[in-house]
């Protein structure tokens, strides 16, 4: 008489992480609270403070992002023309907590890129897929509080990696884990960018273009 036995599938597991239970992770003038991590997705609360930069200009070739502004908002510069946009081949596994291999640094011969820049106000989303060249930060006097989805959830190990770094160092730690870093880290923003940055209206998060989108809550 033969019998089979029926392993029963493992309980789905609610967690609940109140703010007592988050550490900041202090990456330069940015804090980051990791409110939640698993195999699929890193959601993280982060703080800019004033007049300040977020990440250097960079496509990350194997993770996606969507932002959505709580409070303030955050200025985008990206590249709207998907033709810009480096050839990258993901292979590592995405389930893998340790890092990928490492993207060489810009090549002194690629042209420069041609960007455009607007601002996301409160309540409004934006999702950046892999391979966007984009950057952000925060031109108000406020500081702006925004929550982070990241997917797959191993980009956790890189903010990790990031916390404590001076931000000369970060351009190395981001192409360890699948970045490609398109200017050297720097505190400050150049009078150029302001420039182009005075050209944008608010009225230009009307435009979805190819590789950003951007909704309006």
């Amino acid at each position: 008489m033969s019998s089979s036995y029926h392993q029963s599938p493992p309980t789905p597991i609610l967690t609940h992480t109140p703010p007592s239970s988050t550490t900041p992770l202090t990456l330069g003038p940015l804090t980051i609270r990791i409110l939640s991590t698993t195999p699929h997705t890193t959601v993280t609360h982060l703080t800019l403070p004033p007049y300040t930069r977020g990440f250097p200009l960079l496509a990350n070739r194997l993770h996606s992002v969507t932002y959505y502004i709580i409070s303030s908002s955050l200025s985008f510069s990206y590249t709207p023309n998907t033709n810009q946009t480096p050839n990258l081949n993901p292979t590592p596994s995405s389930s893998s907590s340790s890092p990928p291999a490492q993207v060489p640094s810009q090549s002194p011969s690629t042209p420069q890129l041609q960007l455009q820049n607007f601002t996301a106000a409160e309540s409004h989303t934006i999702t950046i897929p892999p391979g966007c060249i984009h950057s952000f930060g925060n031109r108000d006097a406020e500081p702006v509080q925004v929550l982070c989805i990241y997917a797959p959830g191993n980009w956790v190990g890189a903010l990790r990696e990031l916390s404590g770094r001076a931000r000369e160092d970060w351009s190395g730690v981001l192409r360890g884990w699948g970045c490609e870093v398109f200017e050297n880290t720097r505190g400050d923003e150049s009078e150029e960018e302001e420039e182009n940055d005075d050209e944008a209206e608010d009225g230009e998060l009307t435009h979805v273009p190819a590789r950003l989108r951007c909704m309006a809550g």
